[in-house]
């Protein structure tokens, strides 16, 4: 019994020893979040699921998959010269799960971004408003994830 005790206490002693010890300095390869911090006390806006879910020219090519914890995901299918209308994202990513030729118009800009998405392709922004367009000749499917919170400082 005093064998266990001893072995339990080298341990916690072991842990806390660990635990305590100053983290290494960063590295020169040590790459560093530039993007501003949001403080707890800020809000979001977030707009109901059926106005998301509804931002597609086109009868249900978007549906709202998960709503919670301040997270929204939706996939959208964008049939050949389907455009979704003007819209704001928070931090956000979006995940190409069939790709296809894309225009955007980012933040008011009148001229567009020819994107020419490969299913696997991923995109990781912060807060934008776009419009969107598919040019091409295959439908495109998007799974896209809003944060509607505070980010972590």
């Amino acid at each position: 019994m005093v064998r266990i005790n001893l072995l339990t206490f080298l341990g916690l002693f072991i842990f806390f020893i660990a635990c305590n010890t100053p983290a290494p300095a960063p590295t020169e390869n040590t790459t560093q979040d530039s993007t501003p911090v949001v403080t707890a006390t800020e809000t979001f806006n977030v707009p109901p699921a059926e106005e998301v879910a509804s931002l597609v020219i086109g009868k249900g090519a978007c549906k709202v998959l998960r709503d919670s914890l301040g997270v929204r995901m939706t996939e959208c299918t964008l049939m050949p010269g389907d455009s979704i209308k003007v819209h704001t994202h928070p931090d956000h990513a979006v995940y190409a799960l069939q790709g296809g030729t894309l225009s955007v118009w980012f933040n008011g800009n009148a001229t567009p971004v020819e994107m020419n998405l490969k299913a696997g392709d991923a995109i990781v922004g912060g807060p934008l408003t776009d419009i969107a367009k598919n040019t091409g000749k295959t439908p495109i499917r998007l799974l896209n994830i809003d944060l509607y919170r505070p980010r972590a400082k």
